[in-house]
């Protein structure tokens, strides 16, 4: 397990990582990222830059079948709701809040198998996006 932190002048950062290592014929590891964007405006600015959190999910399972075939499944989830400023002069009173959120996730199954002549794989996926963007 790994925990870690980052941060610096616009954003800070916690992270998480488990890896259960090879147990048998299955292996998981598990990543969870959760970061926060700071506030910034340029003095001359009419408009700070996108503030706020983003959170990210993801899960990566491995089953080896047998020697020659095994699994893999990936899964990720990623939402980001971020804003932003907008002023009616660079030093003027605040006039305008813009959202940004994102709600993004995503799957895959992939087969990769082998024998005497040939590998092949085969994936299926999935993905899905939801946004709503701010307008100017």
């Amino acid at each position: 397990m790994t925990v870690g932190v980052a941060t610096n002048s616009r954003e800070m950062s916690n992270y998480y990582h488990f890896d259960s290592g090879k147990d048998g014929k299955l292996s998981a590891a598990f990543d969870a990222n959760f970061t926060k964007v700071r506030y910034f405006k340029w003095d001359d600015a009419n408009m700070s830059k996108y503030f706020g959190p983003t959170q990210n999910y993801s899960l990566d399972v491995d089953y080896e079948m047998d020697q020659n075939n095994s699994l893999n499944l990936y899964l990720n989830y990623e939402n980001t709701n971020q804003q932003f400023k907008k002023f009616t002069s660079a030093s003027g009173p605040f006039s305008y809040l813009g959202i940004y959120n994102v709600d993004r996730k995503s799957a895959s199954l992939t087969y990769n198998g082998q024998n005497d002549n040939s590998n092949y794989m085969l994936s299926a996926t999935y993905g899905e996006l939801k946004k709503m963007l701010p307008v100017l």
